[in-house]
């Protein structure tokens, strides 16, 4: 995937985001995370989860990269998505891609490093919760 043109029709709050955005589509051209994306049938891209394979106290774990949604679909609800936001609708599915990978192979947590403080109180909707001082934040599977 071509970080250029996965930049197109995505819609970001500022410069930061999109270089962020721009390394995440680096790490999967080079097959480090999988990069699932949210569109609808007229190829509107409404944001995405990146999810990888990693170790979280010796054991593996689903990490998310990034979740992102575009600008201008933050904070709505979606009636089709069944009445969530979008950020919302990707972690349900991060979750659900992490428990159909468990039943496979023993993956038994889901871990991710919230981008700034604000979102923790987001996560623990689905009761990530700190793993130690490093800012990492975990759920059991």
């Amino acid at each position: 995937m071509l970080p250029a043109a996965f930049l197109r029709g995505l819609e970001f709050d500022n410069d930061d985001e999109r270089q962020y955005v721009t390394q995440v589509a680096k790490q999967a051209s080079s097959r480090k995370t999988q990069i699932y994306q949210l569109c609808d049938h007229d190829s509107i891209r409404y944001g995405f989860v990146a999810l990888s394979i990693a170790t979280l106290n010796k054991q593996p774990c689903i990490v998310i990269d990034y979740l992102f949604t575009s600008k201008s679909y933050r904070k709505q609800i979606f009636p089709g998505l069944g009445n969530v936001k979008i950020s919302e609708f990707l972690v349900d599915f991060a979750v659900k891609v992490a428990q159909e990978i468990d039943e496979r192979v023993p993956i038994h947590y889901i871990s991710l490093m919230p981008a700034h403080d604000r979102l923790i109180k987001f996560y623990a909707k689905w009761d990530f919760k700190p793993l130690d001082k490093t800012g990492w934040f975990f759920v059991r599977i």
